[in-house]
């Protein structure tokens, strides 16, 4: 069973303050739930089992994630954006193996979504240009 850091002001924020009885529950139950790298399976069916609360996906991002992007939704996985840093402060990969193993799990879920989509990105001299400008700009031209 994994222990975690559990934030005691969290009652004082006032974004945590507003938040139904419901969701402070799913918030509880994600930074409880979510791996070592705060990923979390979506699996509302369970969630909803295990909690009792009845919340629609959709909803549950859109509240947590008032005011400030707390949760990224990659799809088949959230990703608690600030779990690392409040759990291990600074990830020294290269010294400590465990900051290694987070830090590979987060650039798998990254590696995840940009390959979906890039994929969708035409390659760089491969798009239809618009327009008759010459470029003034200094950028390389990479995607």
């Amino acid at each position: 069973m994994a222990k975690r850091f559990c934030e005691t002001k969290i009652w004082a924020d006032p974004w945590y303050q507003e938040l139904s009885l419901e969701h402070k529950l799913f918030w509880k139950y994600l930074c409880d739930n979510c791996g070592l790298a705060g990923e979390w399976p979506v699996n509302m069916a369970l969630a909803q089992f295990q909690t009792g609360a009845q919340l629609g996906r959709n909803e549950a991002l859109a509240v947590f994630n008032r005011g400030k992007e707390r949760v990224h939704d990659y799809g088949d996985t959230w990703l608690l954006i600030d779990f690392v840093s409040f759990q291990y402060g600074t990830l020294k990969p290269h010294q400590v193996r465990f900051h290694a193993a987070v830090k590979s799990t987060i650039d798998r879920l990254s590696h995840r979504v940009s390959h979906r989509v890039s994929g969708s990105l035409p390659r760089q001299g491969q798009g239809q240009g618009q327009g008759q400008g010459q470029g003034q700009g200094q950028g390389r031209g990479d995607l």
